[in-house]
């Protein structure tokens, strides 16, 4: 997410691409959509943990 698209929103936004998730086995950004107020596209994380038994 861009700064400005942060600042612009409504609801409160967070930018979780900068945490690290250490035991992610795969750790994909991929678009998710167009914001269309906005025009830009917003980057979605999306986040393969294996789960422990």
């Amino acid at each position: 997410m861009t700064e400005e698209y942060i600042k612009k929103f409504i609801a409160p936004v967070y930018n979780h691409s900068k945490m690290v998730i250490k035991n992610a086995i795969e750790d994909y950004f991929i678009i998710g959509w167009i914001s269309s107020s906005q025009g830009i596209s917003i980057r979605t994380r999306m986040i393969y943990i294996e789960q422990k038994n």
